[in-house]
């Protein structure tokens, strides 16, 4: 059986049909068959990037810095497992196949994990759907059809979804600190830095020495000079340690306290402080649930006078000693000791200004991690850079704070969000049950 149709429909609906089978022929047809890699990275650079501001950086600026810099990244897999120097545009039918491909496959980083079900080393659901917003984002950045748009592509993703439920997927949280951890952490840093310092003054005594025996040979102390050179060598790297050991201990305690996202405690800036007698409060700028700064956002860090884990006196010790009164709080530095620097070129590439770069979220991770080792903490690998911001949530709601107060400095949307950070022990400090033993016991 046929149907007809051109009888079944009114003119105008047969007309408007046409139309819309032409348009999506003219748009079929103006599709590339292949895009080429120039096209790629021009599409994938940031605003930042670009040397004026044009039509193309405010088309760019919609999106955060770090939409494209983590949407690179996912994109940059897609292409890897494909295997081919430039699959774009893709097809429906290569994004099914990549989803089945990376929900069966195990996180590379899972190796330093331990007791793990064999279901929780696979990629979590949302690092799927994170790859999969990816794609969907460069197609329609670059008008071409949306391949992630295909049913078969969104039930895929559900079924990925439902998979791990049914799996009893939990993935992993990083852990949080207890207060004696904390306290462990702080006193290894301290340790390491009275260390150094002794160290640091023993080459001062080795350098006083030989300018004492230079003196009284009158100068003339064979081998006296190369001798010198390799007291300051050390006395200058052993410098550098402890300028780290502070850094690390101010970003650490201060991370803490904050209950900063890493992204935010990497980039937090000098002109963002204000002393008060008790406190500094930091006036938030842009954040990940506020990309327009569209209010106004304060956090504290509180002043604890004669202790040894005060955010504020560890964040003064280290501006002091890296002569830092402007720019980013926490930097990087390089192989010379110096800080990092990003040098910014001209259209023909000549270096026009070097600006000293933040710390980038690997080396945060690495504090808190180098730090956990070294403090010997059990599993130490298991901690990472959001550690410091779930352990504030969690000593915080142990503590009996209201879940009202503490959004208040981890600038959550809302109190719900909280519940996102809840963990075994502190499911069981807070378990109504001991309380129902106690009344029919």
């Amino acid at each position: 059986m046929s149907i007809n149709i051109q009888k079944s429909l009114p003119s105008t609906a047969i007309h408007a049909l046409d139309q819309l089978v032409q348009a999506a022929f003219a748009q079929a047809s103006q599709q590339p068959v292949v895009a080429t890699t120039d096209e790629i990275d021009r599409a994938l650079q940031a605003p930042s990037e670009l040397d004026e501001k044009n039509a193309e950086y405010f088309r760019k600026k919609a999106y955060a810095e770090n939409t494209y810099k983590s949407f690179k990244s996912d994109l940059l897999d897609f292409v890897s497992w494909s295997r081919m120097e430039c699959p774009f545009p893709t097809t429906s039918a290569m994004v099914i196949q990549y989803l089945t491909d990376l929900a069966n496959k195990e996180r590379p980083q899972i190796k330093e994990k331990v007791n793990m079900k064999p279901v929780d080393k696979l990629y979590a659901p949302t690092t799927i759907e994170h790859r999969l917003h990816a794609l969907s984002w460069l197609h329609r950045l670059q008008n071409w059809v949306d391949p992630t748009d295909h049913v078969d592509v969104k039930a895929i993703m559900r079924g990925i979804k439902r998979d791990r439920a049914d799996c009893q997927w939990t993935g992993t949280q990083a852990p949080a600190f207890d207060v004696k951890q904390i306290k462990k952490i702080v006193e290894t840093m301290d340790k390491a830095i009275a260390e150094t310092e002794g160290l640091i003054n023993d080459h001062n005594a080795e350098l006083a020495s030989l300018s004492q025996r230079r003196a009284l040979l009158g100068g003339q102390l064979q081998g006296g000079r190369k001798l010198r050179n390799d007291i300051i060598r050390k006395q200058e790297k052993k410098n550098l340690e402890r300028k780290l050991i502070l850094r690390d201990k101010a970003y650490f305690l201060t991370a803490l306290f904050g209950a900063f996202r890493q992204s935010e405690a990497c980039r937090l800036r000098y002109d963002q402080l204000e002393r008060r007698d008790n406190a500094i409060i930091l006036s938030m700028g842009v954040i990940k649930n506020d990309q327009m700064n569209t209010r106004k956002k304060y956090s504290v860090l509180p002043t604890m006078s004669n202790s040894p884990i005060c955010p504020v006196t560890a964040l003064g010790n280290w501006c002091a000693e890296a002569e830092i009164d402007s720019g980013f709080l926490f930097r990087g530095f390089n192989r010379h000791g110096e800080f990092a620097m990003k040098k910014i070129k001209d259209k023909h590439g000549v270096v026009v200004e070097e600006l000293i770069q933040p710390i980038s979220h690997t080396t945060a991770n690495n504090i808190v991690k180098k730090w956990c080792e070294k403090a010997e903490l059990p599993s130490a690998k298991l901690y990472s850079g959001h550690s410091l911001r779930a352990t504030f949530i969690t000593i915080a709601r142990n503590a009996g704070v209201l879940d009202s107060q503490i959004i208040r400095q981890t600038h959550h949307k809302n109190t719900d969000m909280l519940n996102t950070y809840d963990r075994a022990e502190q499911a069981l400090s807070a378990s109504p049950v001991f309380g129902f033993a106690d009344a029919v016991s």
